[in-house]
């Protein structure tokens, strides 16, 4: 397959996704998903329910993003070798580092929610942790790009594909999750649809699809909307069908309507450094105001929401000065589109 970089018009929109979907991740994060995360919240609370409305959409549209920029530049039988190595530094070096500071400041800075000891720090590079889960969970995608690459080249293998991919996202779990896997199984759909999203995007089929998506993201946002806000106890996870449907309709209905935005493009180019980072800078905006004041949700919202995201902006820019901490931290070796 030969080689296509986006239009600038199109790169755009990938960026300003990638903003949008950084906002999510990193209010998702400040509230919490649970009681004993971010803010506390009760299980029962507006705040926790807004939390809970962005479960569906958050990850999905990371993992749609990748696949949608994976099929401008595919792995080819010539390119499986340096497709690995730029993978490993890309998502592999910043998960051994990251994860390692993040460990470290749970383990000796006084506030945080979620205290560790130093003997489970090798769980972390081998199983789930915190957000870097996906980092795992991404890259088993890629490899399993590297197997099935030649049986995605062909329109019939690629719908084989994308069809055992959904089924399996729904009916498996492993009990043991070594390297994030099951992050994986419920991710392949979305990145797999990306993929096609880009690649089919001017067949008469997919045309009919980005039509009836939105309507049908509008329909199922709705019901999840209400179950988060009447029975947030009850609300659909991610595996059910339910969700499993709302998550395809809202990445294709996104990607259809979503035009450039100049505020959530600049957001978007820092997206790497966002999700790696977010957790210091909203953590830290959370423990300073503890200690300060008596701050509400609302202003412990604002603030950890704007730290996570102009934070890991300036230490990225920062970072972006020595070739070590450029390839150590950020993963960055050239271009950043691609992920």
């Amino acid at each position: 397959m030969a080689t296509v970089q986006p239009p600038n018009p199109e790169a755009a929109r990938i960026q300003t996704a990638r903003g949008l979907a950084c906002m999510m991740v990193v209010a998702y994060h400040v509230i919490g998903n649970t009681p004993q995360n971010g803010l506390r919240v009760e299980p029962d609370s507006l705040a926790r329910s807004f939390s809970l409305s962005l479960e569906l959409m958050q990850m999905p549209l990371f993992a749609y993003l990748a696949g949608f920029v994976y099929a401008y530049k595919p792995v080819t039988a010539s390119t499986r070798s340096g497709f690995f190595h730029k993978k490993v530094l890309r998502l592999l070096v910043p998960l051994f580092v990251v994860g390692t500071l993040v460990f470290a400041t749970q383990a000796v800075v006084p506030g945080v929610n979620a205290p560790v000891q130093w003997h489970e720090i090798w769980k972390i590079y081998v199983l789930p942790f915190q957000h870097l889960w996906f980092l795992q969970s991404i890259f088993l995608l890629f490899m399993l790009m590297m197997a099935l690459r030649e049986l995605l080249e062909n329109t019939k293998g690629y719908l084989v594909t994308l069809a055992l991919a959904f089924v399996a996202a729904h009916v498996v779990y492993l009990p043991v999750d070594v390297f994030s896997i099951n992050g994986a199984i419920y991710l392949a759909p979305f990145f797999i649809l990306g993929i096609g999203a880009n690649r089919y995007r001017d067949s008469p089929a997919a045309r009919r699809i980005r039509e009836a998506a939105p309507i049908v993201a509008l329909v199922l946002g709705a019901i999840y909307i209400w179950y988060c806000i009447a029975r947030p106890l009850d609300a659909p996870e991610r595996a059910t069908l339910f969700a499993l449907a709302f998550s395809t309709a809202f990445c294709i209905a996104l990607m259809s309507v979503l035009r450039g935005t100049p505020l959530l493009v600049q957001i978007g180019k820092f997206s790497f450094a966002i999700y790696l980072y977010h957790v210091f800078f909203t953590a830290g905006s959370r423990i300073f105001l503890n200690r300060t004041l008596e701050a509400g949700i609302g202003l412990h919202f604002a603030c950890g929401l704007l730290a996570g995201l102009i934070g890991p902006i300036l230490l990225e820019l920062v970072l972006r000065r020595w070739r070590a901490t450029r390839g150590l931290m950020l993963g960055q070796q050239s271009g950043q589109l691609a992920t």
